[in-house]
């Protein structure tokens, strides 16, 4: 939020806020009680909806859920593949794998992660 207000694209943190949550940004990695109070803020004035909110839990909850992170031990699909996929003969394999299950196959740095 603060890169929006330091550029000139927002006023403030609630229309920062505001902007990033009605753009589909559903995770914040300012302090937890800053983003708490700038959603109540941007609530009381107008400037999102409880949808709006509802929307961004239902997505987090919905990726932690495909992750396997409310799994139990044993029942998630891909428990077996490991976090950190350190070889380069395993990736291919691994996107096969992907394409067979119609899942997102995403990296982020080094960490390769399935999506279903």
């Amino acid at each position: 939020m603060s890169v929006g207000i330091a550029s000139g694209l927002f006023k403030d943190e609630q229309e920062a806020f505001s902007g990033s949550l009605k753009a589909g940004i559903d995770a914040f990695t300012e302090e937890p009680g800053r983003i708490r109070e700038c959603a109540l803020k941007a609530l009381a004035d107008g400037l999102i909806e409880e949808a709006d909110i509802d929307r961004a839990v239902y997505n987090t909850l919905l990726s932690r859920l495909r992750l396997g992170e409310f799994c139990e031990k044993g029942a998630f699909p891909y428990e077996g593949i490991s976090v950190m996929i350190s070889t380069a003969r395993q990736i291919p394999v691994l996107r096969g794998r992907t394409r067979r299950s119609r899942s997102c196959f995403l990296k982020t740095r080094a960490v390769y992660c399935l999506l279903t």
